[in-house]
C-alpha cells in the first residue's frame, strides 16, 4: 500500500497529538484512527482486477547470460505470443548498449569482446507457412548475429553456431545447405553422383576479421578450452568418402586426421582439445555396423579401439550412430 505526500504528514501530526494524550486515551484514539485510516486507503488504491484480456501483455525474462569477465549481460524479454527482444547491457556503460529484435539464443565470448546469437523469423511468418504445411526442411533458417565493436554484423541461412566457452576469440558458423557451393555441369552429369548432405561450415574471429569457410561439413565440435575444433566433410563421386579434420584457431589451418570411404558419425571432443572421437563405418549398405575410433594429438592417428568384433559386444551388435559419447 503506498502512502502519499499528505497522509504522511498527516500521521507525523497525529503521532505528535497522541504524545500529549494519557495513555488510555492514547490506544483508544489510534484504535479509530487504524481502523479509518486502512478503510481509507484501501479505497484510493482499489487495483483493477485480473481477467484474460490481460493475459497477452504480460513479457517475461529469459535466457539471462553474463560474461566471465563481468563486463557484459545479455538477457532476452518475449510476450505470452509472437515477438521478442535480446537486451545487451554493459555493466561500465550502466545501459543496453543493443536491443535486437527477433534475438535469442546469446553467446558472449570468454573474454566479453564479442556476442552471437541467433535473429528469428517473425512469428506470424512461420506461422502462415506451417498453416500451408510447408516441410520443416523447407522451412526459412534463422539468422545470426555477431555484436561486435558497438554494431552488429548479420549472417543469413544458419543451422548452428558454437564458440569456446572457456578461451578464444572465434566462433563456428554452420550455415544451411542452401547456401553450398554448387557442382560444375560435369558432376551433374555423372549418374549415381553420390549427394553430399554437408553444407558450409566458417570459423571467424570478429574481432580482426580472420576466417576460414569450409564446404561438406556434416559434424563439428568447438573444445571448450578454445584450442581447437574438429569437423567431419562429406565428399565423394560414386561413393561416400568421409573426412576427419582438426582446426587451429592460432593460425586458422586445418590438419587431415583421417580419410576413408564410409561415414564417420557422433563427433565429440574432450574439453581440452586435445582429443576426439567418433564411430566410423566402411559399410555401404543402409544398416551400418559401426566401430569406435580414438584420437589423440600426441598419437597423430585416429586408432579404433572398439571394432564390430570384440569380447565386449554380445553376438550382433556394435558401436551406435544414434548414441551419445562423451569424455569423462
Amino acid at each position: 500500500m503506498k502512502l502519499t505526500t499528505k497522509k504522511v504528514l498527516f500521521m507525523e501530526v497525529f503521532l505528535r497529538f497522541l504524545q500529549t494524550c494519557s495513555n488510555r486515551l492514547w490506544l483508544a484514539v489510534f484504535f479509530v484512527f487504524t481502523l479509518a485510516f486502512i478503510k481509507v486507503s484501501g479505497q484510493n488504491d482499489i487495483k483493477k482486477p485480473l481477467d484474460f484480456n490481460v493475459y497477452d501483455g504480460w513479457k517475461s525474462v529469459a535466457a539471462p547470460s553474463a560474461a566471465r569477465n563481468g563486463k557484459l549481460v545479455t538477457y532476452e524479454i518475449n510476450p505470452q505470443d509472437g515477438d521478442g527482444e535480446l537486451f545487451i547491457y554493459s555493466v561500465a556503460a550502466r545501459k543496453n548498449v543493443w536491443v535486437q529484435p527477433r534475438g535469442r539464443k546469446a553467446q558472449i565470448a570468454a573474454d566479453g569482446s564479442f556476442v552471437v546469437f541467433s535473429i528469428a523469423h517473425p512469428v506470424d511468418s512461420l506461422r502462415k507457412l506451417k498453416l500451408k504445411k510447408v516441410k520443416p526442411d523447407k522451412m526459412p533458417k534463422d539468422s545470426l548475429g555477431i555484436f561486435v565493436d558497438g554494431k552488429v554484423v548479420k549472417y543469413a541461412s544458419v543451422k548452428a553456431f558454437k564458440i569456446p566457452a572457456e578461451s578464444g576469440r572465434w566462433v563456428a558458423v554452420h550455415f544451411d545447405k542452401s547456401l553450398a557451393a554448387k557442382p560444375d555441369s560435369a558432376q551433374k552429369d555423372k549418374k549415381n553422383k553420390f549427394r553430399s548432405e554437408g553444407s558450409p561450415l566458417l570459423f571467424l574471429n570478429p574481432t580482426n576479421k580472420d576466417s576460414l569457410r569450409l564446404e561438406n561439413v556434416v559434424h563439428f565440435e568447438v573444445a571448450p578450452s578454445g584450442s581447437s575444433a574438429y569437423l567431419i566433410q562429406s565428399v565423394g563421386d560414386t561413393l561416400e568418402q568421409s573426412i576427419l579434420l582438426g582446426f587451429n584457431p592460432a593460425d586458422f589451418s586445418v590438419d587431415t586426421l583421417m580419410k576413408a570411404s564410409g561415414s564417420m558419425q557422433q563427433l565429440v571432443v574432450s574439453k581440452d582439445g586435445a582429443r576426439c572421437a567418433f564411430v566410423y563405418s566402411a559399410d555401404t549398405v543402409k544398416h551400418r555396423a559401426y566401430n569406435l575410433y580414438y584420437y589423440d594429438a600426441a598419437l597423430n592417428v585416429p586408432l579404433e579401439i572398439l571394432p564390430v568384433e570384440n569380447q565386449w559386444y554380445s553376438n550382433g551388435w556394435c558401436a551406435s550412430s544414434n548414441g551419445k559419447n562423451w569424455f569423462s
